[in-house]
């Protein structure tokens, strides 16, 4: 589940995930966590917020709390 490595010095470019809809990568590989959280069973998004904390040896922030829920909850998918 690591989505991070593969754009590390990238976080920041900017990408079109849908028509007139733009992220940056880091934002991308936040919702690629949560949707692979809900995808393995985790059934609750806070679930996934700790399980993110505890990986990243921190506090979750505003910003990756909102992409991971996203992601959990398949937004872009619909």
């Amino acid at each position: 589940m690591d989505f991070f490595t593969p754009i590390k010095g990238h976080e920041y470019n900017g990408v079109e995930i849908k028509p007139k809809l733009f992220t940056t990568k880091l934002g991308i590989a936040l919702m690629n966590w949560g949707k692979a959280n809900y995808e393995m069973g985790i059934t609750n998004v806070d679930d996934a917020y700790s399980i993110f904390s505890e990986y990243k040896g921190r506090k979750i922030n505003e910003r990756e709390r909102e992409y991971i829920r996203m992601g959990f909850d398949r937004e872009l998918d619909k």
